[in-house]
């Protein structure tokens, strides 16, 4: 922060970073956190023993306040375990990431994924924030093939709608990137099992399982946490029924609802996006 900033905004920035870390988002969509658009255009906050640089006015790090708070994060530090090899695609500023790396601890390992160049930035200064030592960050993308390919990504205003599908927004601007799969990724770092794999990855999530079927023939793959997104799969040939059809293969599928699994149903293939829990057939 400049050292020219009048008393006054110092004053309120400590009093906002007392209120932000107690204010429940629960109660009141008028959050605190917004007045931090008062200040320069980074912020530090912290949330389950780790510390966030986040950007107030992206939308998508915005949210990492609302779910690091949420049941769906209690359930998480639930299953991770100290030892974990944890990967994590669509990382953004490193939420999962990192709070997974503090649950694992030093014996455990995060490969974080993050194609925009924006958000990986964010990510790794995240990451150093925090002096972890156990995550790798690496700046690219997986699906079903290796190379590159064209990208779109989201813009300022929402970063985490980034997406190999064009019909994310219409502010949205293309660049390439490289991609490569799961199968290929852990044979070139010799992963012999990935205990839990987050994929955010807004409409490439069939290509990612695609990408990892021999892992899931194999039973190299414990754990699965993922959005499932129906106009960007649409846009890319897919649809959640093939995604579940493949994952249903391997292992058990539920929905996590608020911190709690339950079984699928008709409606949640109404919804625009269903959060899916998988675990391998023992």
């Amino acid at each position: 922060m400049s050292k020219n900033i009048p008393i006054w905004k110092k004053c309120l920035r400590s009093s906002l970073e007392v209120l932000i870390k107690y204010w429940p988002w629960t109660e009141n969509r008028l959050h605190p956190i917004k007045l931090l658009r008062l200040f320069p255009r980074r912020a530090i906050i912290e949330r389950r023993g780790v510390q966030f640089l986040v950007d107030p006015e992206d939308f998508a790090q915005f949210r990492i306040f609302e779910f690091a708070d949420s049941a769906d994060f209690d359930f998480f530090e639930r299953i991770w375990q100290p030892g974990d090899i944890v990967i994590d695609l669509g990382a953004s500023c490193g939420i999962y990431s990192l709070i997974a790396a503090k649950n694992i601890g030093p014996k455990g390992r995060v490969y974080a994924f993050e194609p925009s160049e924006t958000s990986f930035k964010f990510l790794v200064d995240n990451i150093f924030l925090n002096r972890f030592k156990n995550i790798h960050a690496l700046h690219c993308a997986i699906a079903d093939f290796r190379g590159s390919a064209p990208f779109y990504l989201s813009g300022d205003i929402n970063r985490g709608r980034s997406s190999m599908s064009p019909v994310i927004t219409s502010s949205a601007y293309k660049v390439n990137v490289i991609f490569t799969t799961l199968n290929k990724f852990t044979e070139e770092y010799n992963i012999d099992q990935i205990d839990f794999l987050k994929v955010d990855v807004q409409g490439a999530e069939y290509k990612v399982l695609k990408g990892a079927e021999n892992l899931l023939k194999l039973g190299r793959i414990r754990k699965i946490y993922m959005e499932l997104h129906t106009m960007e799969l649409q846009a890319l040939g897919a649809d959640k029924k093939l995604c579940l059809k493949k994952l249903q293969k391997y292992g058990k599928v539920q929905v996590l609802d608020s911190g709690r699994l339950r079984a699928l149903t008709n409606s949640d293939f109404k919804q625009t996006e269903i959060k899916i829990y998988w675990e391998k057939y023992e």
